[in-house]
């Protein structure tokens, strides 16, 4: 949330002072749901690559070994992501139409801030999650339950169950949930993105690529095309009954007038 909210100052900055954009309009407004849904993402990323990075047992016992992993596994993939959206706003600031413009130009700033912030802050979050809270939930939990159920047998018994389990017993467990999550096969949606998806994207990389971009220009250079409305929309066919009492109130009166 917090690097929600700073994305936003940072930008506006970057977009009044550095680029000398001044229109900000409501339609600017929008754009934090575009924040809201690619910063879900991008943490979704990192943190499902961060759990993944447990199950390895090289990795498991070392933060640092985890947390290289996860940005290997990660960050190219949120940088793809976030820079076709950014590129996408961009199209935007071709128009001819001003608030549309300015929206893209600031839609096209803002994604990159954003994602820089998360790939910067977040790491830090999980590892402030992993080394106090994680050892907590237990507790928070029993809490939450006792504040709104009114169970407070609950802490006692969870404290008197995890007395009786002695420090071996938890070793064991680990080891037998670290042996069935290695011995899980991938499901049939993961094995068709792990080789069949993964094969094709490998051996057509650059035909995929080279079609991207030629789309990307075809779009960009369509998109300089849009131009403004030079009469007043006609939403409703003439002999439309709303239609013709705007024009009985707009003229009619006139041409009593000059009758």
């Amino acid at each position: 949330m917090w690097m929600i909210l700073f994305s936003f100052p940072i930008t506006l900055f970057t977009y009044r002072k550095l680029c000398g954009i001044t229109n900000v309009s409501a339609l600017h407004l929008t754009v934090v749901f575009v924040v809201l849904g690619i910063s879900a993402d991008n943490i979704f990323v990192l943190w499902d690559a961060w759990v993944q990075s447990s199950t390895y047992a090289p990795l498991a016992a070392s933060y640092k070994k985890r947390m290289a992993y996860t940005y290997r596994r990660a960050y190219k993939a949120i940088l793809a992501t976030s820079s076709t959206t950014a590129f996408a706003f961009l199209s935007n600031g071709f128009s001819s139409l001003m608030p549309i413009s300015a929206f893209g130009y600031f839609a096209f700033i803002i994604v990159p801030i954003n994602y820089i912030l998360i790939v910067f802050y977040f790491p830090c979050y999980i590892i402030i999650y992993e080394n106090h809270i994680r050892s907590k939930e237990a507790a928070i939990a029993s809490c939450l339950r006792t504040c709104f159920t009114c169970r407070c047998c609950c802490r006692r018994q969870e404290k008197k169950e995890d007395e009786e389990r002695t420090g071996e017993a938890k070793e064991e467990e680990e080891e037998e949930e670290l042996k069935v999550m290695k011995e899980e096969e991938l499901g049939r949606i993961e094995q068709f993105f792990d080789t069949t998806w993964n094969d094709f994207v490998k051996k057509f990389r650059w035909p995929i690529v080279i079609a991207g971009l030629a789309m990307a220009a075809y779009a960009g250079m369509r998109s300089t095309e849009i131009r403004g409305l030079s009469k007043m929309e006609e939403y409703t066919p003439k002999d439309h009954f709303v239609m013709i009492g705007f024009e009985k109130i707009l003229f009619g009166f006139n041409e009593g007038e000059q009758a």
